[in-house]
């Protein structure tokens, strides 16, 4: 009596691994949506204790000629595929939106995650604008 084990084929391990890499995407998306949802609670404790950072120290408020809901919408008007949350935020700056947050993703964010006009495309993770 034989108790031999037969070896997975080569279609049964890329499947395997195919399976762990889309269960990695789908638990570094989830860390990254946690880590802006800490952010935020980091930010609303620092707004509560009257400052702006974890230190305290924060200069004067920055002025811009409009507000940051319509620097986001301009600059996702011109990239029809969206862009990631990082990268608005750099075009948001690049474009003359000036702020002292030092996590100025984290409000970004907060702008997209409370307007209706944009949304988060779950495919390619971009921030784009309705349609």
């Amino acid at each position: 009596m034989s108790t031999e084990v037969e070896a997975p084929s080569v279609a049964e391990l890329e499947n395997a691994l195919s399976q762990q890499k889309k269960r990695l995407r789908t638990l570094e998306r989830r860390r990254e949506n946690l880590l802006q949802k800490i952010e935020a609670v980091d930010e609303e404790i620092a707004q509560l204790r009257g400052t702006s950072g974890t230190d305290g120290r924060h200069g004067p408020r920055a002025k811009n000629d409009k507000p940051l809901r319509a620097y986001v919408i301009e600059v996702l008007g011109r990239y029809k595929k969206g862009l990631p949350l990082a990268k608005l935020a750099d075009k948001v700056r690049e474009a003359g939106y000036q702020s002292n947050s030092s996590k100025f993703n984290n409000t970004v964010y907060q702008c997209t995650y409370h307007s209706d006009e944009i949304t988060r495309d779950p495919d390619s993770g971009n921030y784009v604008l309705v349609k």
